[in-house]
Formats: C-alpha cells, structure tokens, sequence
C-alpha cells in the first residue's frame, strides 16, 4: 500500500538521503550563505580538511620510516619508493589549503596565517617539495652519504611550514 506524503516532507527526506542541509549553517549567515549551499560548502570543507590531515599523516609516517632507513645509509628500492611517495605528497599540499578551511571553518591545526601570509606560506612549502625531489634522487641512485643530508633537508622542510603555520595539538580531556 502506498503512503501519500507532502511534497514538504518529500524534499525534505529526499534531500537528507543525499546529504544536503536547509537549515543555516554556523557562521555561514555572516557569509549570506544559507539552506543546501550552506551544507554543500561545510561538506566540502570538511571533506578537504579531512583528506588534507589523512594526507599529512600518512607522509608522516611513511617519513619516519624512510628516517629509519636513512640511519643505515642504505635505503634501497623499499625506501626510493617512500621517498616518492613523500615527494608526490608534497606536490599536493598547495592546492590542500584552498581558502575557507582554516580553523575557524572547522577545528584543525592549520593557523590563519597560511592565509595571510599566503607567499611565505607557497615559499616554506615549494622549498619541501624540492627537498623532496632531492631525496628521490639520492634514494634512487642509493648514495648513502647523501641520503642522510636529504633526509635531514626534509625534516627541515617539514619544520619550516609547522613552526609558523601550525597550531598546537588539542589538549586531551
């Protein structure tokens, strides 16, 4: 037996089977952004600050065990692919910081600094990415004098964006 409903309740469940709000979104009346817009762009915000932590983790990681490698001075093919995986990596996190996704949009440690000081911002993270291209190619052609300086260039690297740019950990309840 079918159920006439109102075309009210229709929109309405048909609209949160697919994820969109109607109703105004925190800070987004300052913005004159309200309804399904509202939702749409805090969906896309967090879906960004999302992939942009989970990318920064993941280079994290796969950072501390090429540092591991690197302490032996003998990466081999194991580490040349995470030193390409960490450049390629790199090669994103620009185009991870699009305006509107600082802090204030959703709790993350990104400053609003990035922000504002946009080109050192660019600058701190092109001088990672070469540092980064640097350590693929000492990794590959498996020159272990040279890895321990490459490595030790991207950690410098990695610290020249998160000193100025980003926040504190949150403090555990």
């Amino acid at each position: 037996m079918l159920k006439l409903i109102s075309i009210t309740s229709f929109v309405a469940v048909t609209a949160l089977a697919v994820g969109v709000s109607f109703a105004p979104v925190a800070n987004s009346a300052e913005k004159g952004v309200y309804g399904s817009q509202a939702g749409v762009q805090v969906a896309a915000v967090a879906d960004t600050v999302k992939a942009r932590i989970k990318l920064m983790k993941s280079t994290s990681k796969t950072f501390k065990k090429i540092r591991k490698l690197a302490k032996k001075a003998k990466v081999g093919p194991k580490g040349a692919a995470q030193a390409v995986a960490i450049h390629a990596a790199g090669k994103k996190f620009l185009g991870m910081f699009p305006k509107g996704t600082g802090s204030d949009m959703m709790k993350n440690r990104a400053k609003p600094e990035i922000w504002s000081d946009w080109a050192k911002f660019e600058s701190k993270a092109k001088a990672f990415t070469k540092a980064t291209a640097k350590m693929v190619q000492v990794t590959q052609a498996g020159d272990g004098g040279a890895i321990k300086a490459a490595v030790k260039a991207v950690r410098a690297g990695c610290k020249g964006c998160h000193k100025p740019f980003r926040g504190p950990k949150p403090k555990k309840k």
